[in-house]
């Protein structure tokens, strides 16, 4: 197993009603980080119809089964495993979900959006069925991930589920207001920081609907820094980062939350 490996968050825009247009950007920028030596891929929530919930519903149902096989053949060729935010439909029930694909074994598995965000505009209640808790961890050989959706980021007792389980890596992958982006960045970072693991924060860009998107896509360490090599920003671009798996143990070995925490919590 290696002991450093690269990750990419693909801080893209997609345009609403535009699926192909979007699916060929991400395929394009998938390949940029692939080039740049990237093993875990991650695309935004919802990257593939944009966020605009009044319309999703519509949508989701169109969505042929070659936009998987796109993704399926993607990793395939570039052998990353790429995580990807897209509504689905299952037994007339509408999900937010992000999936799963590695180069060997295609789609394994996708998770649904556990917490709905019900404020304002982007009420998701009104759309989405909430996902069932299940929670789960991937190992993927090089590392072992669990999976988040934007909102689900304000909910600390998932993520330590996550961590309690053996995640090394949590992808959030985001579509997150601007107006609220600060929110999104000390999240990401405490999330990090109490769980001693890395989050990879994938936030896209962008208006949809009048709610502008603020990017700030980042690679946070196992102490809450920033791992990634380029400056957040509300640009598009394929943001890398290292993981180094020794200093989670590194970490988790200095301060030891893990063995000094209450075992009467209910997780």
């Amino acid at each position: 197993m290696n002991a450093v490996f690269k990750v990419a968050g693909i801080q893209m825009n997609s345009e609403v009603g535009n699926e192909e247009a979007n699916l060929a950007k991400a395929c394009t920028m998938i390949d940029e980080a692939a080039k740049l030596g990237a093993q875990l891929i991650a695309l935004p929530e919802a990257f593939l119809t944009g966020y605009a919930p009044r319309i999703l519903e519509k949508k989701a149902k169109l969505l042929p089964l070659d936009i998987v096989r796109v993704l399926e053949k993607k990793a395939s060729e570039t052998t990353a495993t790429i995580i990807a935010g897209l509504p689905y439909t299952e037994n007339d029930h509408l999900y937010n979900s992000s999936l799963l694909i590695t180069p060997q074994k295609g789609l394994v598995d996708m998770y649904h959006k556990l917490h709905l965000f019900s404020c304002e505009e982007l009420n998701e209640k009104r759309y989405f069925t909430q996902g069932k808790y299940n929670p789960k961890v991937y190992d993927l050989g090089f590392c072992t991930v669990g999976l988040m959706i934007c909102y689900d980021i304000r909910f600390p007792e998932y993520a330590r589920k996550l961590a309690l389980m053996g995640a090394e890596v949590i992808v959030v992958i985001a579509a997150w207001p601007k107006k609220r982006i600060q929110h999104f960045i000390t999240l990401s970072s405490a999330r990090a920081i109490e769980n001693q693991c890395y989050v990879l924060a994938v936030n896209r860009i962008g208006t949809d609907d009048k709610t502008e998107f603020g990017g700030d896509t980042t690679l946070y360490n196992p102490v809450g820094e920033i791992e990634s090599t380029s400056v957040p920003s509300d640009q598009e671009q394929v943001v890398i980062g290292s993981v180094e798996r020794d200093m989670i143990k590194h970490v988790r070995g200095k301060i030891t939350y893990f063995d000094d925490r209450l075992k009467t919590y209910d997780l």
